[in-house]
């Protein structure tokens, strides 16, 4: 593809990318740096573009798909290794490593909590240790070397990616229950 045509692409559905990015309410500096990214992914993937969408669709998904991974980089902040072995040694375990899910004000984030934790009364204990614990972003092989220690028996990774799925679909049965078909029927 010519820069010239990339161009005139980038023009026309410049607007579209930055209307997505204000979408997920991304503070202006991150948005800049974001907008930047979606364009080198939109750049690096038309070759691939097949024409089977609108080009505005293609594009529109690949900027909803860098916002929301930019968003789970925003709000998932692992414990580092050397603060987690402290915590497990001190004995005040899991329940402390939570961290908050999301950036918003305190009763939204408050009421977001209270409806997950009832949900999370479903699930059997290591699966809602499981569930905690990927929330706070934690990477499957911390989860399991927690398990373990926890006395939850021997996970691996695969086990905790398997046990993961099943207590998000447990978890979306329970949230429809309550009338919640989306997360975002709750953070709007």
């Amino acid at each position: 593809m010519e820069a010239r045509q990339f161009e005139e692409i980038f023009n026309r559905h410049g607007p579209l990318v930055w209307a997505m990015i204000r979408r997920f309410r991304t503070p202006r500096p991150e948005a800049e740096d974001l907008f930047v990214e979606i364009w080198e992914a939109v750049w690096e993937n038309l070759p691939g573009f097949a024409g089977r969408a609108r080009l505005s669709t293609w594009i529109a998904r690949i900027a909803k798909n860098k916002c929301v991974d930019h968003s789970r980089k925003r709000r998932l902040q692992p414990v580092e290794d050397e603060e987690l072995e402290r915590l497990l040694e001190s004995g005040e375990g899991p329940a402390q490593l939570s961290r908050p899910l999301l950036p918003r004000d305190d009763a939204s984030n408050a009421e977001f909590r209270e409806l997950i934790e009832t949900a999370l009364q479903e699930l059997s204990p290591p699966s809602r240790m499981i569930v905690k614990l990927w929330m706070a972003g934690h990477k499957y092989r911390i989860i399991a070397d927690l398990l373990k220690r926890a006395g939850f028996g021997s996970f691996d990774t695969n086990s905790v990616g398997k046990k993961l799925f099943e207590a998000k679909s447990r978890l979306r049965v329970v949230l429809k229950k309550s009338g919640i078909n989306l997360l975002s029927d709750i953070l709007e």
